[in-house]
């Protein structure tokens, strides 16, 4: 899905960039998991990854600007131009 989303010129290296991350967060949590559930437990463990998820989500409604119902290009212009995204998003071409 990831790849439909992103310019062409940038493809290749984003897909890398973005498959590098969630495998290196895949390893993160496989390493600390039974040394985080020996020290504060099962629920404890899972409160911790649950509250991490939460911090995702209020990041991406408060910092992701929405894309709906614009073009690629118009996005790439946005992200192109100086100055904010969101305010370049919400600006009349």
């Amino acid at each position: 899905m990831l790849v439909r989303i992103l310019p062409l010129s940038v493809r290749g290296p984003a897909t890398s960039l973005a498959t590098l991350t969630v495998r290196g967060f895949d390893l993160l949590i496989a390493v600390t998991a039974v040394s985080m559930i020996n020290a504060v437990g099962r629920s404890g463990t899972f409160f911790l990854y649950a509250a991490m998820n939460v911090l995702c989500v209020v990041f991406v409604v408060f910092k992701v600007p929405e894309t709906r119902n614009r073009s690629l290009e118009s996005i790439e212009k946005a992200l192109r131009a100086p100055g904010s995204l969101r305010r370049n998003l919400t600006a009349p071409s």
